[in-house]
């Protein structure tokens, strides 16, 4: 169970940056 979860959230750091970008661009739009 340890190992599958450090397993999501290695998947969701990988993944940060895509939607990170976004909400900085939401917050330059507002």
């Amino acid at each position: 169970m340890e190992e599958l979860w450090n397993s999501l959230c290695n998947e969701e750091e990988i993944e940060s940056p895509e939607w990170h970008k976004d909400v900085l661009q939401e917050r330059k739009k507002a």
